[in-house]
């Protein structure tokens, strides 16, 4: 009877880890899904494919195929064949080709700089990670400024952690929403679901002891780390 009673608590609970493998896999497609459909989004194709043909019309041809290029580029790296993790490199790659969208449209309102320790450049991490940052920090950060916004990413390891940073120089976030932001919940603005969905697809790939952390200030900027484990391998 003790050993009938333990093979059935053993399949309850076999039953509950393969349940539970199962929904986390589900939840994870609908959070990539949810990720390519708000970087493919018309808004932003359309606003680019209109700043090529203004260039076009002005005869800024050089300037032209360098938009054109990049945006091709962006959405190669953002489809990466169906895969969910990509490398630290194809992601910087990724985040240079939108900035170089942006410079064009924005010109030196926006400047930017880089700094990626090579070591960390075949850490695996989960794609569109750190685009929908750089997005926020453009257009909720810098956009308004009278001043030149700067933004920086940043990259580094220790110990058996890779962090990732984006930070800027733009208007900051209140305090008492930064919390709000991590949970999906900021009266339904995009930059609050972009938030919500790198958090969640991280902790769903990673552990919850993985994710974002924000520190900012009302006019004094906001900076955004990222940590996940080192020594991860494609799933």
């Amino acid at each position: 009877g003790i050993l009938i009673q333990s093979f059935h608590s053993m399949m309850d609970e076999i039953n509950r880890l393969i349940y539970e493998v199962y929904v986390n896999k589900i939840a994870l497609k609908e959070f990539e899904l949810k990720a390519l459909q708000a970087q493919i989004n018309p808004h932003f194709l359309y606003n680019t494919l209109s700043s090529v043909s203004s260039l076009i019309k002005m005869n800024c041809t050089d300037e032209a195929f360098t938009m054109i290029h990049a945006i091709g580029m962006f959405y190669r790296t953002s489809l990466s064949d169906g895969k969910t993790l990509i490398h630290v490199e194809q992601e910087i790659t990724n985040i240079e080709n939108y900035i170089q969208i942006q410079k064009v449209r924005y010109g030196d309102k926006i400047d930017y700089e880089i700094q990626i320790d090579p070591e960390i450049y075949r850490e695996w991490i989960v794609k569109l990670t750190l685009q929908p940052l750089v997005e926020n920090s453009i257009y909720h950060g810098v956009k308004a400024m009278r001043k030149k916004g700067l933004i920086r990413i940043r990259g580094w390891k220790e110990g058996c952690l890779v962090y990732l940073q984006v930070s800027d120089n733009g208007a900051g976030i209140p305090e008492d929403k930064i919390d709000k932001l991590l949970l999906g919940d900021s009266g339904g603005k995009r930059y609050s679901y972009g938030l919500y969905n790198i958090q969640q697809r991280i902790q769903i790939y990673f552990g919850k002891e993985y994710g974002l952390h924000i520190e900012s200030h009302e006019g004094a900027g906001t900076c955004t780390t990222i940590c996940i484990p080192s020594g991860r391998n494609e799933k």
